[in-house]
């Protein structure tokens, strides 16, 4: 599993993601889409349109890394979704919950749609 500090911000990208973009395509979407600096060193989320897949992108010391996951069943639901918005920002221990298959502390329900 991933490590961060606890001051590393999460910007999950609201709108579907092309999971074949890679280093450059999503740091560009980074960039122009969420509006934010790629090199910041924070975690960017973008999830696909069935939200069965999610692609973590971040820029360590030396270069780009990239995090990617895919559910066998279910997917991933966000109430954040939903919104208006082309980004949110979360705190990190409720994306490392979301990710180790638990819920989302502050929201008090499954964030994984089974």
């Amino acid at each position: 599993m991933l490590s961060f500090p606890a001051a590393v911000k999460v910007y999950l990208c609201t709108v579907a993601c092309d999971m074949r973009r890679s280093f450059d395509g999503l740091s560009m979407m980074a960039e122009h889409g969420i509006g934010c600096n790629p090199f910041c060193g924070h975690l960017l989320v973008f999830c696909n349109r069935r939200g069965d897949r999610l692609k973590i992108l971040y820029w360590d010391r030396d270069g780009w890394a990239i995090w990617y996951k895919r559910l066998e069943a279910g997917s991933f639901q966000s109430s954040t979704l939903q919104l208006n918005r082309t980004v949110v920002i979360y705190e990190i221990y409720i994306v490392t919950a979301i990710l180790c298959g638990g819920r989302n502390p502050d929201a008090g329900r499954d964030e994984i749609r089974r």
